[in-house]
């Protein structure tokens, strides 16, 4: 269930593309992965007509042998993800194109990229369902609610000025099953590793981790 968000004053329609499934084979466990990347060009009036590109991704996967529930899958890790690349690829479909990643190339292209901004999200207890991935923590959605000068907050999103923003990410609510992890400056590739010392996955270069539940 992969889909990219694309939002540019460019076309008529200003809406989420269609959506794909990845699965990545089945030794031991099928691993689904969902791809978001909600993608807004230069001037777009749904960012504050920043004067920048900027990516979110959202990247969840989920591995177990039974995890449909009605029209939902139970998902198991996200990956959120913000930077500043321009897209110029293009994805045909019957009479007409849209501008976008290939859908066959974005979960490695994704990975490729350096990153600005990263959250991680683990569940870790009860299950979490949803048809689209793993919400919580999405780069973009805690920066947005927050009250930030206008101003300050598209200099911010255009990289020429840095924000405190670990303390909105803290307020801001999570699902009571999920583990967070927040690098504000990530700067580089996104790593997890799993701890030596409490055998778990985590983000390496977090400066913050929350978690609502003992």
């Amino acid at each position: 269930m992969e889909s990219i968000g694309f939002h540019t004053r460019n076309f008529k329609e200003d809406m989420e593309k269609k959506w794909t499934v990845h699965t990545m084979g089945n030794v031991p466990v099928t691993v689904i992965l969902v791809v978001r990347n909600e993608y807004f060009a230069r001037k777009d009036i749904f960012l504050g007509l920043l004067d920048s590109y900027f990516n979110n991704i959202r990247y969840t996967w989920s591995y177990r042998d039974s995890f449909y529930k009605s029209d939902q899958i139970e998902w198991d890790f996200k990956l959120g993800l913000g930077g500043r690349y321009e897209i110029m690829d293009q994805i045909d479909f019957f009479d007409f194109e849209i501008i976008g990643i290939p859908y066959e190339s974005l979960p490695k292209w994704v990975m490729s990229k350096e990153w600005d901004i990263a959250s991680f999200i683990a569940v870790e207890q009860g299950r979490y369902f949803s048809s689209e991935g793993i919400y919580d923590w999405g780069v973009l959605d805690p920066i947005l609610t927050a009250e930030w000068d206008t101003l300050a907050l598209r200099k911010y999103l255009a990289g020429e000025i840095d924000l405190d923003i670990e303390d909105i990410f803290v307020s801001h609510d999570i699902h009571p099953t999920v583990r967070a992890e927040l690098a504000p400056l990530l700067m580089t590739k996104p790593v997890l590793y799993i701890s030596a010392i409490d055998q778990r996955l985590h983000l390496e270069g977090a400066k913050i981790g929350v978690k609502d539940f003992v």
